[in-house]
């Protein structure tokens, strides 16, 4: 029988040249990926630069916090995306998170109020005012928050900060339709209601229909860049005929229950829900009418209910002063 024998060790200088290069040239490739950041939500203000599995890290980054924030039947407030400008003391952040202070009925939705920043500094301001806030990084797209949500099961109440609350919406919402918006689509004929901004806030449900939705919404803006969240009551009237085709049920509040700076809109304080310093150029005039509208309230508030309702009162703001009506 042959004997088999040890295979023998190549002592080639050659050979072991390439195959030090060989390592030298993988290690290198593995220091460099692993450098690379990765899209994530943070929630300490850094971003997950692990090289292992990044997209299980960002998904488990966002379900953390959607835990943490959701209500019993998974529902979250989410805000717009906000900057250093918008959430420095005093700021619009501030003043839109005092409006929930002051309303009726509202101050308990704090606690399950997600804030969207971009930037580590306005994480960080964000966290100093609030204890959940959530860090885009890097900059991305809040359509594709808004997406990300959907699918993780999660139905959410989106609402710009520029929104001050002072009526609780929650309960005007139907669980049976997809989507609840204010939106005035009888005026569609109209130049001036076409041309006005939205009322800066509008609810999802978490169904297959809206994932479905909110998909071929961020694939029309990956053509042609028509979709954003601010214009959602437009997309909705220009694409009514898909809607329909795969069933998502839209429910139209009347949008004179929710007031702006726009010339035209509802300013009763006994009748909105919420008061938006929408048509506004520049972060201080906005801080400064917005500043009037809570004084506004205070003093409507402060008042006896009879006095609120009576014949031939219709209490209205004093905003705005500054921004461009």
């Amino acid at each position: 029988m042959r004997e088999i024998r040890p295979l023998r060790l190549i002592k080639s200088p050659y050979v072991l040249l390439v195959a030090f290069f060989i390592i030298l040239i993988t290690c290198c490739i593995v220091l460099i990926n692993s450098s690379k950041p990765s899209f994530s939500y943070g929630t300490c203000g850094t971003t997950s630069t692990a090289s292992q599995n990044p997209k299980s890290l960002e998904r488990n980054e966002l379900v953390q916090v959607l835990r943490r924030v959701s209500m019993e039947d998974r529902t979250i407030i989410l805000t717009g995306i906000v900057d250093e400008a918008w959430t420095s003391p005093g700021s619009v952040l501030d003043l839109f998170l005092e409006s929930f202070r002051l309303g009726q009925g509202t101050e308990m939705l704090l606690n399950h109020l997600l804030v969207v920043t971009i930037g580590n500094k306005a994480y960080q301001q964000c966290h100093s005012l609030h204890p959940h806030c959530l860090e885009l990084t890097p900059i991305g797209s809040i359509n594709n928050l808004l997406l990300d949500v959907l699918k993780l099961g999660y139905s959410f109440l989106f609402t710009e900060v520029d929104v001050m609350w002072f009526r609780t919406l929650v309960f005007e919402i139907n669980p049976l339709h997809e989507i609840t918006i204010p939106c005035n689509l009888l005026s569609r004929g109209s130049e001036s209601e076409r041309n006005r901004p939205g009322r800066g806030l509008f609810y999802v449900k978490s169904t297959e229909r809206a994932v479905e939705l909110f998909k071929y919404w961020k694939f029309l803006r990956t053509l042609y860049d028509t979709f954003h969240v601010e214009s959602l009551c437009e997309n909705l009237r220009e694409h009514q005929e898909y809607t329909k085709m795969i069933g998502v049920e839209i429910d139209y509040l009347n949008a004179s229950y929710f007031g702006g700076f726009c010339s035209g809109e509802s300013k009763d304080m006994n009748m909105v829900f919420t008061m938006q310093a929408n048509c506004c150029k520049g972060v201080e005039n906005k801080v400064y009418d917005l500043r009037l509208v809570l004084d506004g309230w205070r003093n409507f508030t402060a008042q006896p209910s009879n006095f609120r309702s009576g014949v031939g009162m219709v209490p209205s703001w004093r905003a705005p002063t500054k921004c461009i009506a």
